[in-house]
């Protein structure tokens, strides 16, 4: 046999010996994730992988978890495989061009940290997608794949990470929402730029659990990025959410139906979009002003101090100002300015927002407060696209705050204890885990995280 042909067959078994250990690895990791995504979505902190005593899952979560990690473990494998198919023809490619291993190595390297793209190609192929109609109703219809889909390992372990949490946290509420004995759920969360238009169209529906309708729409919820929750519908106009709510918010962002294409935001020829700090020049669209605050959070991210900067519609640096490795003190005047603005700063540890940004963020009349840290960024909107104000803060997020804060110490407190948490693990995710309640708990606010790679 020739040497060319053993020197191709060796490399390959190497490759295939490469991904399965990233199977085996992603998927213990994932399979954590999951677990513990599902159980704090179903609050069953008292029998779960953390507890002290170290009690047994339920069989329900068992069953669940199993099903959510086989349906996330098919996925990891189909995206490795095809990398694996990837750097087998790249292999090939380069020995017939008289390279060597310096070379496969390189490339290797290349597909693994994520600056050479992975091409999954099933055009041709049909896919099961949910549908809505016109009238809001869903149902399951196959489409045809027309185009391959081309990621990297870091975008895609990015999103599949994400997703998975979210899709295992929902499975978890529902549980746990049918366990307290609630019968209804509504589709809520934000209708923006950022939204699947069809998503968007379902906020505010209610569904019964157990029937297909409702089935169809949780499977909405499992979707790649999706950033929807469902939330108890109480059926008492003091306590649900008022429908005209839901209404005016797609309104305002010119959600239509076309008979070619479905549900679709109108442009602004249709309908007024609001951006932060108002409707941006011609030419600035929220993409555009997404990147030139992000440009601008790179460039502090990473300091040893905190540092604000503000923003008008347009992207335009207000003004900014430097302060001390915890705080940063405007004046009167300065304070003046955030006024329907988007204020960003920094966070030496990476943390998400103290009480203090948001409370400031409230009493100032901000559009949009983030932070920047070197792991991770934050984001939090009103739902509604209005401005944050006091009333907020003083009717409703002082006192959730004050709940969520109690009952994650205590959570972190047993956890530490037990030995399954660090105090600096608690210390960093102490305030997301917070925001991220009371921004399912209240359908006005929306918590984003992002993670920086």
């Amino acid at each position: 046999m020739p040497a060319a042909v053993l020197e191709l067959e060796f490399i390959e078994k190497e490759i295939d010996l490469l991904i399965t250990r990233i199977n085996a690895a992603q998927a213990e990791a994932l399979s954590l994730r999951i677990a513990a995504a599902y159980i704090a979505g179903s609050r069953s902190i008292t029998s779960t992988i953390y507890s002290s005593d170290k009690q047994k899952l339920s069989d329900l979560q068992e069953r669940a978890i199993k099903r959510l990690s086989a349906e996330h473990f098919g996925y990891i494998h189909e995206f490795n495989n095809t990398m694996g198919e990837q750097l087998k023809d790249k292999a090939r490619e380069l020995l017939q061009q008289e390279k060597g291993y310096k070379d496969i190595a390189d490339y290797t390297r290349q597909v693994l940290d994520g600056s050479e793209n992975v091409v999954i190609n099933h055009v041709g192929q049909t896919r099961k997608i949910i549908q809505i109609g016109k009238d809001g109703k869903l149902r399951q219809v196959e489409k045809t794949i027309t185009r391959p889909y081309i990621t990297n390992t870091k975008a895609y372990a990015d999103m599949l990470a994400r997703t998975a949490t979210h899709t295992a946290w929902e499975e978890g509420r529902a549980a746990q929402y049918q366990k307290m004995g609630f019968k209804m759920w509504r589709f809520a969360g934000p209708i923006d730029s950022r939204s699947r238009p069809d998503h968007a169209a379902v906020v505010g529906n209610v569904y019964e659990y157990g029937t297909p309708e409702s089935d169809l729409a949780q499977q909405l919820l499992h979707e790649p990025n999706c950033r929807h929750r469902q939330i108890v519908f109480f059926n008492d106009p003091d306590l649900d959410t008022p429908q005209e709510f839901y209404d005016k918010q797609k309104q305002k962002a010119g959600l239509r139906y076309d008979d070619d294409s479905g549900w679709v935001f109108g442009d602004l020829g249709d309908a007024p979009k609001t951006y932060p700090g108002g409707v941006p020049k011609p030419g600035t669209d929220r993409e555009s002003l997404e990147t030139i605050i992000h440009g601008h959070e790179d460039k502090i991210r990473n300091r040893k101090t905190e540092k604000g900067i503000v923003f008008d519609g347009d992207g335009n640096v207000v003004f900014e100002k430097s302060g001390t490795k915890n705080r940063i003190v405007y004046t009167d005047e300065e304070v003046k300015s955030f006024k329907g603005r988007v204020f960003t700063h920094n966070h030496p540890r990476s943390t998400s927002f103290s009480d203090a940004d948001i409370r400031t963020a409230c009493m100032t009349g901000l559009k949009e407060v983030r932070v920047a840290g070197a792991k991770r960024s934050y984001v939090m909107t009103m739902a509604d696209d209005s401005d944050f104000n006091q009333g907020l803060w003083d009717d409703t997020m002082k006192q959730a705050v004050k709940y969520h804060n109690e009952e994650v110490k205590g959570e972190f407190l047993s956890k530490i204890a037990a030995g399954d948490m660090t105090v600096e693990e608690a210390e960093f995710t102490h305030w997301h885990t917070i925001w991220s309640r009371i921004a399912r708990d209240i359908a006005r606010v929306e918590y984003t995280m992002i993670e920086e790679v």
